[in-house]
């Protein structure tokens, strides 16, 4: 499950960003909420997240995690489409025609 190109290839981010939004949608998935968005840095640094998804995890605070949410936000449905297993391999429970809950 390519999570992270599809996100990119949907909705690109600025080149100057540290980390893609796809790379940030992939690290919210892999951490299922089991900590809030304001600690996902620590959480991400403890679980080694940088060596096994070559995300770092410095950049992973709460505003970042909002920004990439919001940007994907109006692609819900094509990326459900494109990423079969999204609904169930997240804790977040991306609804195609609300957002996320």
């Amino acid at each position: 499950m390519d999570v992270a190109g599809t996100v990119d290839r949907l909705r690109p981010g600025r080149d100057i960003a540290h980390v893609t939004h796809g790379q940030v949608i992939e690290v919210l998935m892999v951490n299922r909420s089991a900590v809030p968005w304001w600690r996902v840095d620590r959480w991400a640094r403890e679980w080694v997240v940088e060596d096994d998804f070559g995300t770092e995890a410095q950049p992973l605070n709460d505003d970042r995690l909002g920004r990439a949410a919001d940007a994907i936000a109006p692609h819900l449905r094509k990326l459900t489409d494109s990423v079969g297993a999204w609904r169930s391999a997240s804790s977040a429970q991306a609804d195609p025609d609300r957002g996320w809950r």
